[in-house]
């Protein structure tokens, strides 16, 4: 048994075409991301959160992603 689906973030720095092409080719979805930005309490960056949105939705779209999670990605250090 193995997983049928998975999540990833920071995907502005991978390869949305490979990750499709890995996604069809082993029948798994992709089951949510999240937003490249998270600026939604400071209202002169509203349309740099929009921006972004709208980029993550887009290729949320392309990889057949159903969910969406409107989180900041974190990275480690």
């Amino acid at each position: 048994m193995g997983y049928g689906a998975f999540e990833f973030a920071d995907w502005w720095k991978k390869y949305p075409r490979v990750i499709q092409a890995i996604r069809e080719k082993e029948a798994l979805y992709v089951s949510g991301k999240v937003t490249r930005t998270f600026e939604l309490t400071d209202p002169a960056q509203r349309s740099v959160y929009l921006k972004g949105l709208r980029q993550a939705i887009g290729i949320a779209c392309m990889l057949g992603c159903n969910t969406f999670s409107l989180l900041k990605f974190l990275p480690s250090h």
